[in-house]
């Protein structure tokens, strides 16, 4: 048992113990925990209120889990998880705790979640949930694998004393937290999984207007506002590819105005930042960018031509970047290690479409249409979560002993 004595620490769930143990990858009670979890969110009226969480329950859905499963093919192998996991979440994306849980769950380890100092309802919601399932028995060993706690980042000895005993650390947050992170040492033989700080683009075809403008327009909203493009998935700057491009942007915008002013719960307190980055952006690059106003919320910056370091230029609060493409090309000139997601909508007959399927970029490593950025998957940021959070086992039981 793996106890972490500090009068400082919050525990709320495991009790500031932990048991430490190793489960097969998709084991069946885990599969059987998470079908709960997700039904129950289904369930409950109180959870529609807040469509990330939908999400979630949507992804851990029995046909999701089992086609996961199914695509490892691990047949007769045996893959065990690697021990503990200890996992710093990030405080802008509620829900990321319970998915980074998941990631250790389903991959055969135990868990300890560092909650962020900062509360969302969504993580209350989902905790007490989870708290009631593991109550069950046939959960016993679950909940005797699982820990979720917070703490002030400040209190150095609590993060020390973890990591010296885990068997690998997720870190989700910015590059500094992960810097942070990375001074307190651990076995030799743990593993670190860092998801630092990640710039995402959209690119559109603009050569058909006979579109579903709504649909599309939805799709783009649901990929940045709801979490006030905050999540590292979520684009900052929007290319236009096409003939079209002043008709299709002019109808796009307006459109997606009109679904931020009857949606979005814009914090007015926020005015003022939108505004320094505005001035910022217009004593830094002058005559290369223009910004205009869609309504109070929605803010434009078209840039005349791309940037080497644009990945440092991030909008937030309903501001974004902008820019017409005359050749695809360009995208490979601004692509660097700091992108993550590439969103996208075409034709599968289009230029664009065979252009991206053709292409191979240094920085990106996912390309999905537009509405699917937040979509989570057990491949994140190129690293395949499963295969690294367990170790196979060989078994060679043949041989007749010599």
């Amino acid at each position: 048992m793996f106890e972490i004595k500090n009068k400082n620490l919050v525990s709320l769930l495991g009790n500031k113990a932990i048991k430490k143990q190793n489960f097969k990858i998709f084991d069946f009670f885990v599969i059987k925990f998470l079908l709960e979890l997700s039904n129950k969110i289904f369930k409950d009226p109180e959870f529609k209120k807040y469509p990330d969480i939908i999400s979630y329950a949507f992804w851990i859905r029995e046909g999701n889990l089992y086609n996961i499963k199914k695509n490892y093919n691990i047949k007769n192998d045996l893959y065990i998880g690697r021990g503990l996991v200890f996992h710093v979440v990030p405080s802008n994306v509620p829900t990321n705790f319970v998915y980074s849980l998941t990631f250790g769950l389903l991959s055969g380890n135990s868990n300890i979640i560092k909650l962020p100092e900062k509360k969302f309802i969504q993580i209350d919601l989902i905790l007490n949930l989870i708290k009631k399932i593991l109550k069950k028995r046939n959960f016993k060993s679950l909940r005797e694998s699982m820990m979720i706690l917070r703490y002030d980042k400040k209190l150095h000895e609590i993060t020390k004393f973890i990591s010296l005993n885990s068997d690998v650390r997720i870190v989700w947050g910015g590059d500094k937290t992960v810097s942070e992170i990375k001074k307190f040492p651990t076995k030799p033989t743990a593993i670190d999984i860092n998801f630092p700080d990640k710039y995402s683009l959209c690119i559109i075809n603009t050569n058909d207007l006979k579109i579903n403008f709504k649909k599309l327009v939805n799709n783009f909203y649901n990929d940045t506002f709801l979490y006030d493009q905050n999540a590292c998935s979520s684009p900052h700057l929007v290319l236009w590819y096409g003939k079209k491009t002043y008709e299709f942007k002019k109808i796009f915008w307006n459109e997606l105005s009109k679904i931020v002013k009857l949606k979005y719960d814009f914090p007015q307190i926020n005015n003022l930042e939108k505004l320094e980055k505005r001035i910022f952006d217009q004593s830094s690059l002058k005559k290369n960018i223009k910004i205009y106003d869609v309504n109070k919320i929605l803010m434009i910056a078209t840039f005349s031509k791309l940037i080497q370091n644009i990945d440092t230029f991030r909008g937030k609060w309903g501001y974004f970047y902008e820019h017409d493409l005359k050749k695809l090309s360009e995208i490979n000139k601004i692509c660097n290690s700091k992108f993550q997601t590439l969103t996208f909508f075409s034709n599968k007959k289009s230029d664009l479409y065979k252009f991206l399927k053709k292409n191979y970029f240094s920085g990106i490593s996912r390309i999905v249409p537009v509405g699917n950025a937040l979509e989570m998957n057990l491949n994140w940021d190129g690293n395949d979560i499963i295969r690294i959070l367990s170790k196979k086992i060989q078994k060679d039981l043949n041989d007749k002993i010599k």
